[in-house]
């Protein structure tokens, strides 16, 4: 519904209910600023999207969570799709990438739709990983910042956590 704020809410029922004494719960509300407010709670759906990160392009709207199941080896470069067409200047985009590291797989950096950023990542810590944990999952994630309309006016932001 759209309410006389300019707010669009969304209400559900509970399953079953047919009578005409229904009480409406609302689950997620986006204001006139275009703000979103989830009443309920919230499941993300993530990509498995290949064996390693060499495997190809990676659409982000196959989800924000990408996981690769087989080991890594050497520097990788991801090339993430779907960004440039999506985000409008100003407007940015968190993801995560879980990968087995294998003693020596780790990203390097990573391309929006096939283009390298105006800048280098700015890793966590001032410094870029340059090998892969020993054992257990490298999990990383980033924010990319879209400062401009150009194909490579991003600002990324990154850090590399291990789980054993």
């Amino acid at each position: 519904t759209l309410d006389s704020g300019g707010e669009h809410v969304w209400y559900t029922a509970p399953s079953g209910t047919i009578d005409t004494d229904i009480t409406f719960v609302e689950r997620l509300r986006i204001t006139s600023g275009g703000t979103a407010i989830f009443k309920a709670g919230l499941a993300e759906k993530f990509n498995n999207t290949g064996t390693t990160m060499s495997s190809g392009t990676h659409a982000i709207q196959s989800g924000n969570i990408i996981r690769f199941t087989g080991n890594e080896s050497g520097a990788n470069a991801l090339n993430i799709t779907g960004i440039h067409s999506t985000l409008a200047n100003g407007e940015a985009l968190s993801f995560t990438v879980i990968c087995t590291p294998n003693n020596s797989g780790y990203i390097s950096g990573f391309n929006i739709d096939g283009v390298a950023p105006a800048t280098a990542i700015k890793w966590s810590g001032g410094t870029a990983p340059s090998a892969g944990s020993a054992s257990g999952q490298d999990v990383y994630t980033f924010t990319v910042l879209k400062i401009g309309t150009a194909t490579n006016a991003y600002e990324v932001y990154g850090a590399m956590t291990n789980y054993a």
